[in-house]
């Protein structure tokens, strides 16, 4: 139970991250244009490659770290209080380097000013400490009212494409001020760090800097694709690429955050060699996901160019076909989430790495002749032939380990019902106009026959949920 009350306020944790952006994105859209949006997304994209040498790994890292040691006051407070030294020290660096490096951008020199804030984000940063003890609850209450905050300010204060440094200030300073949030919540559970033995922070290092490497994999395609579109045709492409991007993976914050949830408990597991317990939890988190997956990405693909042209206006209606073919990375992601943190919480690293290394190699192969080929249909392939790559090696490294991955083989009803329900979805769609009410009629109808098609399908994840809800009935 513990565990689906923790994927519950940790899928509300990654929703609210992608929250301010994605409720604001049609007035975005609309008010700063694609031009604003294309500026937006090169100058973040840019700046995330600083960000990502500042956090080295170590949010992931610090999980799976407080993970291995909770129960021990003394070791857990050495490990968060070394974590947060790096951290800083690094955050503090990279600013540096960061800010003497932008001035070359003299173009949007202002905006990556303001962008290099989020590099402040990462040295506040402490999530990963609460992750690791599975108290979930505590950084989705404390960032809720500040991201709600930050959307008001959006609209209260961003009325022109002359107000795009707006913008940008108030989602950094929102994210900042969120984080810091957190940091009162310390003292309950940690010894002060002037009576805590160190044990020299660097020691951290090396082990961070191998889950380093796949980070900067996963940072580069990640933004790779709006940089080569916005040096390769436009920053108008690079926008339009980088909403259909955010539709897919603000969908994709529900599912993943069953592997977020799963790492500190494998990482648990494994530190007391329990290796039935990683078996039964992995088997029950590959059905999770396809229970989630499979209906997410048939549902959007069936009504993916009605969603955008409502959802952000007519100035972006070539984002629809665009978030139709990338409408796979939903299940191909979800299933590398689960089987990273898989290999992550048993300590197996370089499997981890060697995926995502081959990922971008990939990537960045497939861009070079894709982009001057087919133009943002060609870097929405590329990013789904990259993702498939990682998923295929996870799955070889995965079964080397002697992980059962055969439980793939249950998911097919997942499928085959999500196929169904997402014909049906797409026929009614053609009928009904194009309306925030005819919309929700679709989801409602695609739901529920996903559901009923469930039943009559037996999913062995209604026949757990229903176990476990009688053996509760009878334990009270």
């Amino acid at each position: 139970m513990k565990v689906i009350k923790n994927f519950l306020y940790n899928s509300g944790y990654q929703l609210l991250i992608l929250m301010v952006p994605l409720l604001s994105t049609p007035y975005i859209a609309r008010v700063i244009g694609t031009h604003g949006v294309g500026i937006y997304s090169y100058t973040y994209s840019v700046t995330q490659y600083f960000v990502i040498i500042a956090s080295l790994g170590l949010s992931m890292f610090g999980s799976r770290e407080i993970a291995y040691v909770r129960n021990d006051d003394s070791k857990r407070s050495s490990v968060l209080w070394g974590v947060i030294a790096l951290q800083i020290s690094l955050a503090i660096i990279v600013t540096i380097i960061f800010y003497l490096t932008v001035g070359i951008f003299a173009k949007y020199h202002l905006y990556f000013l303001i962008q290099g804030g989020q590099i402040l984000y990462v040295a506040t940063d402490i999530s990963w400490y609460f992750v690791g003890l599975e108290d979930f609850r505590t950084v989705v209450v404390r960032n809720t009212l500040i991201k709600f905050s930050g959307l008001g300010l959006i609209f209260w204060l961003v009325k022109s494409p002359a107000d795009l440094g707006t913008y940008m200030l108030i989602l950094v300073g929102t994210s900042v001020l969120g984080n810091l949030t957190l940091w009162p919540f310390l003292h309950k559970t940690v010894v002060a760090p002037w009576h805590v033995n160190w044990n020299n922070p660097l020691r951290f290092l090396r082990p961070a800097l191998v889950l380093f490497i796949p980070q900067i994999a996963i940072q580069v395609y990640l933004v790779l694709n709006k940089i080569m579109l916005g040096n390769m045709i436009n920053v108008t492409a690079s926008g339009i690429y980088d909403y259909s991007d955010r539709i897919i993976r603000t969908i994709l914050a529900v599912v993943t955050s069953v592997g977020t949830v799963l790492l500190p408990h494998l990482a648990a597991a494994y530190s007391k060699n329990q290796l039935s317990l990683i078996n039964k939890y992995f088997t029950k988190a590959v059905e999770a996901v396809a229970f989630l997956a499979c209906p997410l990405a048939f549902g959007l693909a069936a009504i993916a160019p009605q969603f955008v042209l409502w959802f952000l206006g007519s100035n972006f209606v070539s984002a629809g076909p665009i978030v139709r073919i990338m409408t796979p990375l939903i299940v191909v992601l979800a299933y590398s989430s689960l089987f990273g943190s898989t290999l992550i919480s048993i300590n197996q690293n370089w499997g981890y790495n060697l995926s995502v290394i081959v990922g971008c190699l990939v990537n960045v192969i497939v861009n070079l002749f894709m982009i001057p080929l087919l133009g943002i249909e060609g870097a929405a392939l590329s990013t789904i032939i990259s993702e498939t790559s990682v998923f295929v090696v996870q799955l070889i490294w995965l079964k080397r380990k002697h992980i059962p991955i055969s439980s793939l083989e249950k998911i097919w009803k997942y499928m085959l019902m999500g196929l169904i329900m997402g014909v049906c979805v797409f026929g009614i769609s053609a009928l009904l106009s194009n309306s925030f009410t005819s919309i929700l009629l679709e989801v409602a109808v695609g739901a529920l026959l996903y559901i009923l098609g469930g039943l009559l399908l037996k999913f062995p994840i209604f026949i757990d949920a229903r176990a476990l809800i009688v053996s509760r009935r009878k334990s009270h």
